[in-house]
């Protein structure tokens, strides 16, 4: 009688387990008005906003882990852009997962909602810098997590991410 062994490999990521820090997951883009929403994979919401193209029409997200949430319901914003209100905010105990943009040079812009269940009220919300496609390009807030974001210039060509420290329960 033969025996067989079933080897199991468990992904984990390498600076996850030899560091002890979260590494950023993936890069997502572009998202324009001309390509699908951006979505960070389940448990993991946006840490790094770039824009590029004239007027910001091609805008990157980089998603970061936020290790033992409990993700309960998503929910898209409205659109905004710069002609309207031009900002949008989350629910309470929600974070930014991902983006959608909607016409001429992603001029209107919706975010991904994701509720994380077991998180306290996020503290030292701040905005951060504005940006576009020309200097700065992009606003980098790793280890925070934005909760809303605003749209300025032509095009919703200027952007600002509100972002906040978290702690979970």
């Amino acid at each position: 009688m033969r025996k067989c062994t079933i080897a199991v490999l468990l992904a984990v990521p390498f600076a996850e387990v030899a560091f002890g820090f979260q590494a950023i997951a993936e890069s997502l883009g572009p998202i324009s008005d001309e390509t699908p929403p951006g979505m960070c994979d389940a448990g993991r919401f946006i840490s790094r906003v770039t824009c590029i193209g004239d007027n910001c029409d091609d805008i990157f997200i980089q998603c970061q882990a936020l290790p033992n949430a409990q993700l309960g319901r998503s929910v898209w914003t409205d659109f905004f852009s710069e002609e309207g209100q031009g900002h949008e905010d989350c629910p309470p105990n929600h974070l930014i997962a991902g983006l959608s943009c909607r016409g001429d040079n992603c001029d209107s812009v919706s975010l991904l909602c994701v509720e994380v269940q077991n998180m306290n009220v996020p503290t030292d919300c701040k905005p951060g810098i504005r940006f576009s496609d020309e200097n700065p390009n992009h606003d980098d807030f790793f280890g925070r997590y934005a909760v809303g974001a605003s749209c300025f210039g032509s095009l919703c060509d200027d952007m600002q991410f509100t972002h906040c420290a978290v702690e979970l329960r």
